[in-house]
């Protein structure tokens, strides 16, 4: 991977890991929504929570994916 390539491919894993936290905390949501009513404090918590979750470590997965940039 050149260098110019590497930003490229951080940005598409940023966007990457957004959408799969997006599709976490909504299933979060929409499980503990059924559970404890879908405007408790627990649910909206746990959905952002599962948002962030899913984001940062599918994002961190994708980009130790990348192949490194030779020197």
């Amino acid at each position: 991977m050149a260098a110019v390539e590497y930003p490229s491919a951080v940005r598409q894993a940023i966007i990457h890991g957004a959408w799969v936290g997006a599709v976490e905390g909504i299933v979060f949501y929409g499980v503990l929504g059924r559970i404890n009513g879908w405007t408790s404090l627990v649910t909206i918590g746990f959905g952002i929570l599962g948002l962030v979750m899913g984001w940062t470590t599918d994002t961190q997965r994708e980009i130790g994916h990348t192949v490194k940039i030779e020197e």
